[in-house]
């Protein structure tokens, strides 16, 4: 969605849980083709400051900065509701894009 939808509307963050660096390493090197931007929270700074007590979780800040969606777990069926809460909080010239631009 993020390759779709452009960095300036999108920016997923995936924030590496407590690991040693040489799994964070490896975790980038498992994913370089996903153009993510990775963090690595070997302390659990960033974790505890969301209230991460569980993974996964995900959180979808508005444009505003503020937290419009928090979710704990993960499923293939929770996939839809993603994108569309995603979708309700992108511009309205994002929307009106032609599919594949």
């Amino acid at each position: 969605m993020q390759k779709v939808v452009g960095r300036e509307h999108l920016e997923v963050i995936a924030i590496n849980f407590k690991e040693e660096p040489r799994e964070f390493r490896n975790v980038l090197r498992a994913n370089k083709d996903i153009a993510l931007t990775y963090v690595h929270d070997r302390r659990g700074a960033i974790s505890e400051r969301y209230g991460v007590t569980s993974l996964p979780n995900m959180f979808i800040i508005d444009r505003d900065g503020r937290i419009a969606h928090v979710h704990r777990g993960y499923s293939p069926q929770m996939l839809e509701g993603f994108v569309n809460e995603m979708l309700e909080l992108l511009p309205e010239e994002v929307l009106k894009r032609p599919a594949g631009t």
